[in-house]
């Protein structure tokens, strides 16, 4: 019989690691992800009929690299 270790932390990705830094960090961090987000809105992709921002990239990006939780922190308060 072998024992097999269960691990019970359920995985998550985030580049930044927000999680694990301190409340001024991640403050900033969301602040800094809006004003990226805000600026990106400005940036205009020409295509016809309908010119594109690039919102949409910053968007991904701010998801990629914020993980799901500060990155719809970030777009809220954006919002």
């Amino acid at each position: 019989m072998t024992n097999i270790a269960v691990s019970t932390r359920k995985p998550s990705f985030s580049p930044l690691r927000l999680d694990s830094r301190s409340v001024a960090w991640k403050v900033g961090a969301v602040v800094l992800g809006s004003l990226f987000l805000a600026l990106s809105s400005y940036i205009e992709v020409p295509m016809v009929p309908v010119p594109v921002t690039m919102q949409t990239f910053a968007v991904t990006l701010i998801g990629a690299l914020y993980g799901w939780r500060f990155g719809a922190l970030t777009i809220a308060a954006w919002l």
